[in-house]
């Protein structure tokens, strides 16, 4: 019941594991490196261009196979914490299925949305993203039916060549949900963005004020 995926990190390469792997019992390999299967044997080897794409393209296969409600959170800051709120107050009435810690990654989204099960209601999947068309990859595997916007700032800004650029990024993310819920920082920018095509909620019904907030400083009472 278990796939190794070899993939290929910066300091370390997946295909070096595969031998401790098949020790330890695993027989089904995803791999995009040529090996000699003779020493392995009994064991089975899909070979891809490249291993995280595969892995990504099953998450996809997946979410398309599952009608649950999907709730994507991107933003500079704030998406693990926004998540495990969202989680604590939505666990005790419906099955809910959320990110692992901070996996917001290409590989901890993929990872993610395998976490999904047919009798899931409402999944929350953090997006991150560092580098121009990668929030595109994460959205085609999400496919979120609603969207949280947290924040917007200058982390990872340095890989776009604007912050306009940076934001219409984060956007992505966005595609298709039927409403995206945001704080008024990020209203204003959408209206001056002209992002029509997002269906974004008037914060001014849902946001705390500071008399009322059960938290008292701002980053706390910005993600509530």
């Amino acid at each position: 019941h278990t796939v190794f995926f070899a993939l290929n990190g910066t300091f370390r390469d997946g295909h070096d594991f595969i031998g401790t792997a098949y020790d330890l019992g695993v027989r089904c390999f995803v791999v995009s490196q040529p090996l000699d299967y003779a020493y392995f044997p009994g064991a089975a080897f899909i070979v891809v261009t490249e291993s995280l794409t595969a892995l990504q393209h099953l998450a996809k296969k997946h979410r398309e196979e599952i009608a649950c409600q999907v709730i994507v959170i991107t933003g500079s800051a704030g998406k693990t914490m926004v998540k495990e709120w969202l989680y604590h107050f939505l666990a005790p009435e419906k099955r809910v299925v959320r990110s692992p810690k901070s996996f917001n990654s290409q590989l901890g989204v993929a990872l993610s949305i395998l976490e999904i099960r047919k009798d899931t209601q409402i999944a929350l999947i953090e997006a991150g993203i560092s580098h121009p068309g990668e929030m595109k990859r994460l959205q085609e595997m999400i496919q979120p039916n609603l969207g949280v916007f947290t924040s917007f700032g200058r982390a990872h800004a340095e890989s776009f060549l604007t912050l306009h650029d940076h934001f219409s990024e984060k956007l992505v993310a966005f595609k298709g949900v039927e409403r995206l819920f945001v704080s008024s920082t990020i209203y204003h920018k959408l209206l001056d963005h002209q992002s029509s095509r997002y269906e974004f909620v008037d914060p001014k019904s849902y946001e705390l004020s500071l008399a009322c907030a059960p938290v008292k400083d701002k980053v706390s009472i910005l993600n509530a």
